[in-house]
């Protein structure tokens, strides 16, 4: 995803039934979320100041999804290179330039020896870095910490894990580094062994279809472009579909409007749909 999708999202037409694996084992190899710098399954994270990142040489490489809440994200570049000039910071910086993009850059980038990977953007940029990471973790090498600093429409991922939705605390917080560990899922479709991590959450149904009306929308941001979107996906999704969910070693088929998996605590830049996570 190069825009900010409320994390990973699955849409399906209306009335067919489903059959839905999620293979949600929240991996305990923790993923390490950051407030606003961590390392991926697990993500790791060291406190130091900015004396001691320097002496230690940390090499940054931030990759920005240019539109990302709807344009926030180029905006944001001219503060964010002169903040980090100005602080010193060894770093790099290219942008995203296609959906999807940002798991190739991530993967790049752990295995050129970063030491941080910065997803600068919303839920779809953190999401990609994410999975970029984890598909280096999964090859058998090790992979260095990741960051995120907000500039999406949602931002939902940020904020299960306590980063500031601000760029300046954002930065701040990211050269401070402070720790927070979670768990990371994985979701599986139609039986493909690629399958997706995720970080936050993965909405099936309802949620789905919500997510993709607010990508359509040009002239509302953050938390009023979802509820917008979730009032007019009333009136286009409201037949619940049949769907088949195997979880736990057991088995359920039921009508379902929505499923969602939650491993943050938000989707849709505000609704709170596990208050308690992480």
């Amino acid at each position: 995803m190069s825009g900010d999708g409320a994390s990973f999202l699955l849409g399906f037409d209306i009335g067919i039934k489903y059959l839905l694996k999620i293979v949600g084992r929240l991996f305990h190899r923790a993923v390490r979320s950051p407030s606003s710098v961590c390392e991926v399954n697990p993500l790791r994270t060291v406190r130091r100041t900015n004396e001691m990142m320097q002496e230690a040489c940390v090499r940054y490489r931030f990759i920005v999804n240019p539109v990302a809440g709807r344009g926030e994200g180029e905006r944001s570049l001219p503060v964010l290179r002169r903040r980090l000039k100005e602080l010193g910071v060894d770093y790099d910086l290219i942008t995203t330039e296609y959906a999807g993009h940002g798991i190739a850059l991530a993967r790049s980038a752990a295995e050129e020896g970063c030491d941080v990977i910065v997803a600068v953007g919303g839920d779809g940029t953190a999401n990609e870095v994410l999975n970029g990471l984890l598909q280096v973790r999964e090859s058998g090498r090790s992979i260095p910490a990741m960051g995120v600093l907000c500039v999406g429409s949602g931002n939902d991922f940020a904020f299960g894990a306590g980063v500031p939705r601000g760029l300046e605390e954002g930065i701040r917080m990211l050269l401070g580094g402070q720790e927070r560990r979670i768990d990371v899922g994985r979701v599986q479709v139609d039986g493909r062994s690629e399958g997706r991590f995720f970080g936050n959450g993965v909405g099936i149904g309802f949620d789905a279809v919500v997510g993709f009306e607010a990508q359509k929308m040009k002239s509302l941001h953050g938390f009023l472009c979802y509820l917008v979107a979730a009032l007019k996906t009333l009136f286009i999704y409201f037949r619940p579909p049949t769907v088949r969910i195997e979880m736990n070693e057991a088995t359920h088929v039921q009508a379902a409007l929505m499923v969602s998996v939650m491993n943050g605590r938000r989707m849709g830049g505000g609704f709170l749909m596990a208050p308690s996570a992480l």
